[in-house]
């Protein structure tokens, strides 16, 4: 495997575990202000525009943020595990 290939294995893996942590935060967020499900389907009239939005800004925030924190976790690992950057990071 290359080098290359063992970075995007590592960042992939710490995505999908930070994305899947991000959707459960985010739901229990919602429930526990709103006292609802989240909105299951946003272009169903009886979601508000209002829930819409907010629901759509609060997955957004925490996917970002997610994928913001698994990027970094995971390069930080690959540093730890290799004494170099990961292939295709560049330091400013």
């Amino acid at each position: 495997m290359t080098e290359k290939a063992a970075w995007n294995v590592l960042a992939a893996m710490a995505a999908l575990g930070t994305g899947w942590a991000a959707r459960k935060a985010a739901t229990a967020l919602w429930q526990r202000a709103s006292g609802t499900e989240t909105p299951q389907d946003p272009a169903d009239r009886s979601v508000t525009w209002g829930q819409a939005a907010s629901w759509a800004l609060l997955a957004g925030l925490s996917g970002a943020l997610a994928q913001l924190i698994a990027r970094r976790g995971a390069a930080a690992a690959w540093e730890r595990m290799t004494g170099e950057i990961p292939p295709g990071i560049r330091r400013v």
